[in-house]
C-alpha cells in the first residue's frame, strides 16, 4: 500500500523501521507524518521516509499482541520438566490470554545450558515492556522456587605485570 492509500489511521501504533521509531500516530499530513513516542516524544517522519522503508504496524488487524523472553537453564535439568514448569507457572497470570498459545520451545543449546524461548498473548500492543517484565519475573521466581539453576558466567581478567614476566622470561 502507499500512503496515498493511507495505511494508517490516527491513533494507530506503528514503527519506522528505518528509523527504529514508534509509537502512536497522531497526525498525517501531505508532507510528514507524526507519531507520539511511548516516551512522550513528537517525531515528524517525512512521508518520503516512510514511504522508502518497512512499516510495522502494532494496531492492525487488532491490538492483540506476542510477548516472548529467552530462559537459559543449566545442563542436567529434563527438558520436559522444565518445559512443564514454566508453562504451570504461567497458567493463572491474568494479564495473559488464555486462548491463544502458551509456547515453550527449545531454542538451542549453548555453553552453559538449554535455552529455551517463552511466549505468550497479551490483550493489548501497549503493555509489551510491563508484560515482558512480568514474563520474566514469573519465570525467574518459578526457577528459585523450584531450585533450579540457571547459568551464569564468570569472566576473571588477570593483569600481568609486563615488566614482570618478560624479566621471568630472560632470566628463566
Amino acid at each position: 500500500m502507499h500512503l496515498i492509500d493511507r495505511p494508517f489511521r490516527i491513533g494507530d501504533r506503528i514503527l519506522i523501521e528505518k528509523i527504529d521509531t514508534w509509537g502512536d500516530l497522531i497526525e498525517i499530513g501531505w508532507r510528514s507524518t507524526h507519531i507520539l513516542t511511548r516516551d512522550n516524544r513528537l517525531v515528524a517522519i517525512p512521508n518520503s521516509v516512510i514511504g522508502m522503508g518497512m512499516v510495522t504496524y502494532y494496531s492492525i488487524p487488532d491490538k492483540m499482541f506476542r510477548v516472548e523472553t529467552d530462559v537459559a537453564i543449566s545442563y542436567g535439568h529434563d527438558i520436559e520438566y522444565m518445559r512443564n514448569l514454566i508453562l504451570e507457572s504461567l497458567v493463572h497470570e491474568d494479564w495473559i490470554r488464555h486462548d491463544k498459545p502458551i509456547q515453550v520451545l527449545l531454542l538451542e543449546f549453548t555453553e552453559s545450558g538449554v535455552k529455551f524461548k517463552v511466549r505468550c498473548w497479551i490483550e493489548n500492543f501497549v503493555e509489551t515492556r510491563i508484560s515482558g517484565d512480568r514474563l520474566n519475573t514469573v519465570i525467574y521466581k518459578t526457577m528459585i522456587n523450584a531450585d533450579i539453576a540457571m547459568p551464569f558466567s564468570d569472566i576473571i581478567v588477570h593483569f600481568a605485570d609486563f615488566k614482570t614476566d618478560f624479566d621471568i622470561f630472560q632470566t628463566g
